[in-house]
């Protein structure tokens, strides 16, 4: 498989996933896992590296069917999060974006920057003309780089997701290629 690879900065590149990735994703996950409970919902159930295997054969299928590119973020050889275009719809040029950073790597400016790189990339690139991103209400550091990257708050999905015991309402947010022109 090809392995795709977006340039962020001179340290920062967002990488597609190879097999060999699956125990680093586990020890990132591993060591953010108090966190990361909190917003998505898949983190309970991934805890071993079988796991995180069968997410990157997942991922594989949906960059060869040009349905998804979720990938790593990563600070030179350090993988320092997750990143990645999903639900990519060639016909209506669209798709929604996701991501999330290690408590380490927080307010240092890595995923405003990675994020803006596959921006680029999704409207350069794949054509793109309107990307998503839906964030919990409630996720303010999320949010906040939606905001600073020019991304539009749509409006309010009520009590979307069910989630330790508590419905969360999601903001919706999108960009189009034109914002940026």
């Amino acid at each position: 498989m090809r392995q795709y690879i977006i340039p962020v900065d001179n340290n920062l590149e967002i990488r597609s996933w190879i097999e060999n990735d699956a125990s680093i994703l586990l020890d990132l996950v591993d060591s953010n896992r108090e966190m990361l409970e909190k917003w998505l919902i898949w983190v309970p159930n991934t805890k071993t590296r079988e796991d995180m295997a069968s997410f990157i054969l997942k991922c594989q299928k949906e960059y060869d069917k040009k349905a998804g590119l979720q990938m790593g973020l990563w600070n030179q050889d350090m993988l320092i999060g997750t990143i990645g275009l999903n639900n990519i719809d060639l016909v209506s040029n669209k798709a929604s974006i996701g991501y999330w950073l290690s408590h380490d790597y927080q307010g240092k400016g890595a995923m405003t920057k990675a994020v803006k790189s596959l921006i680029d990339y999704g409207f350069k690139t794949l054509k793109l003309n309107r990307i998503e991103l839906k964030i919990a209400t409630k996720n303010i550091k999320s949010r906040a780089i939606a905001e600073r990257i020019g991304f539009h708050e749509e409006g309010t999905l009520r009590q979307d997701e069910y989630l330790n015991g508590e419905y969360f309402d999601y903001e919706i947010y999108s960009i189009l290629r034109s914002d940026l022109v």
